[in-house]
């Protein structure tokens, strides 16, 4: 019989505790357990970042981690069809700025992220798009109009459209084979079908289940010359999301009398079961380029909701909010100031009802509110920065006017006076730490009219920057440092912009995925990492959207368990980002707490026999 120490090349160590960084294939013995440990592989779907729009009936090309999805249908009123595309990087979407050029749904599609094809569409369309990542062109057109073909099948320079479903009610048997410039005809499948699952290449290819107009099981391999029926798909139904090639694919979802969450597997022989999608879909985007270790699930029947499915020794956690301690303060407040982390955050001042502020402090462990020191005076849409122990905070509505006091100190022991600033304002936007902090804008007494007024804090005194804000603006967000920092949103109305801060001047930013205000932001955030978080968008209400700048594009990030606007936040993803306070949706100000934990990987150490 072969030994471990053969196959791999030594022998199984004896070792206290599982190392940090094992590999896949080795074994050792952990001694304080007295037990043989190895790496196992974990199959299941997680949670990824929200769709901007909800949509059905789409094409999709890419990978788990890069993945566009072009047009589609509304999910929602008035169902229109689309021409926008959305890119995912992983872990969110974001808007390609170029849309396609036309509205299409039940179109089809396959390839890259930056090479990607679509086709066909309601009602018979034969139109051929060409996408690289940012602009489309116009490629060949189909030679008979149709919609729902197969999808996932080759690269944009290699495609296949199998069969699918022409108005009024016909359902062409024929195969079209597009090679980067036109499309011409191949062999006819055996059974003519609608919304059939697709994966592989133009000389390797399988598709399973679809319509006609009964749900179907039926299974054929393509080999680049003709179709051959195989090992029926274990479930019925038309439209599922596919990923891989004809022998190592998943099919999951569809609609065999309502969306599934069922997810199985084919090795080019035989059908197994996998684990199930946490929602059911169906119609959905998927990923042409995935594998059967690595696939994308996304919008379809489930809205915006988006999973991810991976075979690996890893097992992977979601990036997610959670509930945390519940703030003590009677009355609630909303507008207070949010410094410092998850495990050592602040919550400073608030507005109870209007002329209503508070200058109570609470300290957050991560888990409880304890109380702190109370600033020397009230503190309503002001500022602040830094951390627990070394706490900047401005002070911003102090009736009966607009403040300039700054204060430095310790939250949980003392305060002393900063300098003053050179501008009363309140609800102005700010980053930056006890010892070099900046301000943007603000609502200036005695209009209370924005500004587009900038100042500087050293630690001991304010300047007022030449560089002033592009536009006049409060209310906004920001991450960063005092001389490199985003600002994004705020008033008036609400905005979208947003632009990097150099520590002199601007530049501007991509634009946010949606226009809001009275966002919680994590100020004390490098710029990559800067998080907007619920606000106010249009129709005014509080939200539960969170989006995220990577230092190049906004995408979206998992949404917040309950919608809230004049939120308070801290934090970055390396200590952990909370989010406290607040008005909630809108309706009355509450003492809730919610924390997120980026997307954690984990080692699957499984204990095995020795026999």
């Amino acid at each position: 019989m072969t030994t471990y120490k053969e196959i791999v090349g030594q022998k199984i160590r004896k070792i206290s505790s599982n190392p940090s960084e094992a590999q896949t294939g080795q074994m050792w013995y952990n001694t304080t357990v007295s037990g043989l440990k190895a790496l196992a592989i974990s199959e299941a779907w997680a949670s990824g970042g929200p769709m901007i729009t909800a949509r059905t009936g789409l094409a999709s090309a890419g990978t788990q981690t890069a993945n566009v999805f072009i047009g589609g249908q509304m999910s929602n009123s008035p169902n229109a069809p689309l021409n926008t595309v959305e890119l995912y990087n992983g872990t969110g979407w974001s808007s390609n700025p170029n849309n396609a050029p036309y509205s299409a749904s039940n179109n089809c599609g396959t390839g890259t992220q930056t090479a990607a094809l679509s086709w066909g569409g309601y009602p018979n369309v034969s139109t051929t798009l060409e996408f690289d990542g940012s602009a489309f062109s116009t490629g060949g057109s189909l030679s008979t109009g149709r919609e729902l073909t197969s999808n996932n099948i080759g690269i944009q320079t290699a495609a296949i459209a199998a069969s699918g479903f022409q108005r009024p009610g016909t359902y062409p048997t024929q195969t079209e084979q597009y090679n980067g410039t036109s499309w011409t005809g191949g062999p006819v499948v055996n059974t003519p079908r609608y919304s059939a699952a697709g994966a592989g290449t133009t000389t390797a290819a399988l598709i399973s289940g679809g319509i006609e107009p009964g749900q179907l099981t039926a299974t054929e391999e393509y080999d680049g010359s003709s179709w051959t029926t195989v090992t029926s798909r274990p479930y019925a139904g038309g439209n599922s999301g596919t990923s891989g090639t004809q022998t190592a694919s998943l099919a999951y979802g569809g609609n065999p009398g309502g969306a599934v969450t069922t997810t199985v597997a084919y090795d080019g022989t035989s059908w197994s079961t996998k684990p199930a999608m946490s929602q059911s879909r169906a119609m959905m985007g998927s990923s042409a380029g995935g594998s059967s270790s690595a696939a994308l699930a996304s919008s379809g029947a489930a809205p915006t909701a988006t999973e991810e499915f991976t075979s690996s020794t890893n097992v992977i956690t979601a990036g997610a909010w959670s509930s945390g301690g519940t703030l003590s303060r009677s009355p609630t407040t909303h507008s207070g100031v949010g410094l410092g982390s998850t495990p050592a955050g602040v919550y400073i001042g608030g507005v109870s009802s209007p002329g209503s502020i508070t200058a109570n402090t609470e300290l957050y462990n991560g888990s409880a509110w304890t109380s702190g020191t109370s600033t020397p005076l009230n503190i309503g849409y002001g500022g602040g920065g830094g951390t627990s122990a070394a706490a900047i905070v401005l002070s911003g509505e102090d009736p009966p006017g607009s403040g300039t006091t700054t204060l430095e100190g310790d939250a949980s022991s003392s305060w002393t006076a900063g300098g003053t600033r050179n501008n009363a304002a309140q609800g102005f936007t700010y980053a930056g730490t006890q010892t070099s902090f900046v301000t943007v804008g603000g609502a200036f007494p005695p209009s209370y009219s924005d500004t587009n007024k900038v100042e500087m804090y050293d630690g001991t005194s304010w300047t007022n920057s030449p560089g002033t804000y592009p536009a006049n603006t409060s209310h906004g967000g920001a991450s960063g440092t005092s001389t490199a920092a985003i600002f994004y949103g705020g008033t008036p109305g609400t905005q979208a912009t947003a632009y990097n801060w150099n520590g002199s001047s601007w530049t501007a930013a991509s634009n946010m995925i949606e226009a809001r205000k009275n966002m919680a932001f994590n100020e004390n955030a490098p710029s990559s990492q800067a998080y907007s978080i619920g606000g106010t968008l249009s129709p005014p209400a509080g939200h539960s959207n969170v989006t995220k700048y990577n230092g190049t594009t906004w995408a979206t990030a998992p949404s917040l368990g309950t919608a809230a606007d004049k939120s308070a936040s801290g934090g970055d993803e390396s200590t952990g980002i909370f989010k406290c306070a607040g008005e909630y949706g809108p309706g009355p100000i509450g003492n809730q707490t919610e924390e997120f934990t980026v997307e954690v990987l984990t080692a699957n150490v499984k204990g095995f026999s020795s026999s």
